[in-house]
């Protein structure tokens, strides 16, 4: 029974996003919220087990991909990380700046959009987005000569923070840093970021839930996945029909919601009917799954 109530919710959960996204691509491409409500019903299901699960198929995904792409990784969480700290100092200075040039904004005449009234305010405005797009820049430019680095496995003669602990035994060469190197990793990084984002990102993320799939698979999330889609596309269509393709928002609401019950209905009654009597599957495979 326990089963029986996660894979009703977990349907709930696909039909909702199955009727909710087939009315944004309506008329044509309603079909296609069949590509989000099945994965959706699928990872719903004990969804804190896929939670404890997802460290782990990073883990085994990150194996399998460049290590020039695992870099642009790394820079982005040690970001991430970094930002996710207490900055008292950077982000009282970010607010003042922000505000500073959002009152400056608002005092200048309305025909004369960030136009100064005085130089005292030009010159004030002027220097702080200088400071707030240099360290930008410097964030950005910092970012692109650790992944042109990474991809070229050198580092500078004055600083190995970035370098993996096994550098030296995997023969990366230290490097002098002038303006010829420096020039040459950041085209070399931005070279792996673009990379990045139009193939490796992609890449990562397909493996990524393909080996959480794997990690994670047993059947009553196949069954949510499929009774989510069933139960979305049957609440769509009768919509369509019923509000003769003009649906009210009311008329949405109320399909959104019927569609999460009719599903949850469906997922609840296909396994314990179809699944259990006629497929004769484990009575309770959710501790195992």
């Amino acid at each position: 029974m326990n089963a029986t109530k996660e894979i009703a919710k977990a349907s709930a959960i696909a039909g909702v996003i199955f009727i909710s996204l087939a009315l944004v691509l309506a008329p044509s491409l309603w079909w296609l919220a069949a590509c989000a409500s099945l994965p959706a019903g699928y990872f719903a299901f004990r969804f804190d087990l896929v939670r404890k699960t997802i460290p782990t198929a990073v883990a085994q995904t990150r194996a399998k991909i460049d290590i020039a792409a695992n870099t642009v990784i790394d820079v982005a969480t040690e970001f991430w990380t970094w930002l996710c700290k207490p900055h008292p100092t950077l982000y009282l200075s970010a607010a003042i700046a922000i505000l500073a040039i959002t009152l400056i904004y608002i005092q200048s005449p309305g025909d004369q959009t960030m136009m100064m009234t005085s130089p005292v305010q030009e010159i004030s405005a002027i220097c702080m987005v200088s400071l707030i797009f240099s360290a930008l820049a410097s964030l950005i430019l910092h970012t692109l000569v650790i992944c042109g680095q990474a991809k070229t496995k050198t580092y500078f003669d004055f600083t190995d923070a970035h370098v993996p602990a096994d550098a030296h035994t995997q023969k990366w060469e230290q490097i002098p840093c002038t303006y010829k190197s420096g020039f040459a990793a950041m085209v070399m990084g931005l070279y792996v970021v673009v990379l990045f984002l139009v193939w490796d990102m992609w890449k990562f993320v397909g493996r990524f839930f393909l080996k959480l799939t794997k990690l994670v698979y047993c059947s009553e999330r196949m069954v949510c996945g499929v009774s989510g889609t069933f139960g979305g596309a049957i609440t769509f269509v009768l919509l369509k029909i019923f509000s003769h393709n003009n649906p009210s928002n009311t008329t949405i609401a109320l399909a959104i919601f019927f569609g999460g019950v009719i599903s949850s209905g469906i997922g609840a009654l296909s396994w314990e009917f179809i699944s259990k009597k006629l497929l004769d599957a484990p009575a309770d495979n959710i501790s195992h799954s």
